[in-house]
């Protein structure tokens, strides 16, 4: 169980971080000139706007470091639960958010000082995957904790409570 939800959870975040480096450094660019790529990168270029690419080589650089770490974990130490397991990938992908939002914000600014009609409602819709994976991530990490915590608290019997 531990290795499967190694993989999915790996997996999930590393489509997270792929699909957010995309949308940072490219996709988030053309959505919001409607231009092609090469266009808007020149029309950036002319104003003195760069694409910032070291903030989405930071962010897919710490997606990977996510998404192996407790994976590489879980098959070193067979004591970590796998609702532990879950809850680090579920944690990782809540953080997921505010990381892309923090990255992503030298790309969003020198579009925005490029284009004064820049589209924002449409890389708002581009990163709204994104920002519902973290939403979806921090509802089921609450719900698995206050199931664990609730399963602990009913195993418990009257003499294990400490004397307060």
């Amino acid at each position: 169980m531990r290795i499967a939800i190694a993989v999915a959870g790996s997996l999930l975040v590393l489509a997270f971080g792929f699909f957010g480096l995309m949308v940072m450094n490219d996709w988030g660019l053309v959505a919001a000139s409607h231009e092609p790529l090469d266009r808007t990168l020149d029309a950036m270029q002319r104003a003195g706007q760069d694409r910032a690419l070291v903030p989405g080589d930071i962010f897919i650089a710490l997606t990977v470091a996510a998404a192996a770490g407790p994976a590489f974990a879980a098959l070193k130490s067979s004591e970590l639960p796998s609702w532990a397991l879950a809850a680090i990938y579920l944690a990782l992908l809540v953080l997921g958010s505010p990381a892309y939002f923090m990255l992503s914000f030298a790309n969003l600014n020198s579009i925005g000082d490029t284009y004064a009609d820049w589209d924002s409602e449409a890389v708002h819709r581009l990163e709204a995957p994104l920002y519902l994976t973290s939403l979806i991530a921090m509802i089921v990490l609450v719900l698995l904790l206050a199931v664990v915590g609730i399963r602990r608290l009913a195993r418990v019997t009257p003499g294990d409570r400490p004397q307060v």
